[in-house]
């Protein structure tokens, strides 16, 4: 990630020291560039090109295939046959970047069963103000009314769009709210967050609310 100015020059890639540059520069894949007209920047682009190809990298496979986390899954769920999804994301959110919005997986995965498990990995400790991720407290119910309410609501769509997380009765962008604060109080659900460590691996209901807190480490 060095050259595309994310790191701060001098540092050790390992400590994961940012910049200090724009935070909006380092936005990860997807439509939040778009919400936030991000085009045209070098330094920018150099970064979503890396960051995408990083998901290609014989390192990151490794990790992802890792034997020890299936062993675990096959016992924790009883699964005999295991499928990995290609489906996996690698992010990096910087100092008072924008926040991964509210939203449960399965939202993502609708031309799919609700039978999936997601694996979210923190590579390295995680402090409460670093921006690890928050859950909505017993939000797997919500999850379930929320697509089944999309689900009435699309008979006038398309087979592609009906599973798409981008079609029109969802905001733009594809997600339940950027407004974590209103979204827990609309819904009275508390947000739980806790400190992570290298190590932690945290399992998703495909119906689990859960968005990022924001990161005001440095």
């Amino acid at each position: 990630m060095a050259p595309s100015g994310l790191l701060r020059d001098g540092s050790d890639p390992v400590e994961g020291i940012f910049s200090d540059k724009d935070t909006r520069k380092f936005l990860p894949p997807g439509n939040l560039r778009r919400l936030f007209g991000l085009q045209n920047d070098a330094e920018s682009d150099q970064y979503l090109e890396l960051i995408i190809s990083a998901h290609e990298a014989p390192f990151y496979l490794d990790f992802c295939t890792t034997e020890e986390l299936r062993a675990f899954i096959r016992k924790f769920t009883g699964w005999r046959d295991i499928t990995m999804l290609q489906r996996t994301m690698l992010r990096a959110f910087v100092p008072d970047s924008e926040l991964t919005p509210v939203h449960f997986d399965q939202m993502y995965l609708r031309a799919g069963p609700p039978t999936s498990l997601t694996a979210w990995v923190p590579i390295g400790d995680v402090s409460l103000e670093a921006g690890g991720l928050m859950y909505s407290e017993k939000s797997t119910d919500f999850g379930h009314r929320t697509e089944a309410k999309f689900g009435r609501n699309a008979g006038s769509l398309t087979d592609e769009e009906r599973v798409s997380a981008f079609n029109e009765n969802m905001n733009d962008g594809g997600f339940l709210s950027r407004d974590t604060v209103a979204y827990g109080k609309g819904e009275d659900r508390k947000w739980l967050i806790t400190e992570y460590e290298d190590g932690d691996v945290i399992f998703h209901d495909p119906f689990l609310v859960h968005a990022s807190c924001k990161n005001k480490g440095s």
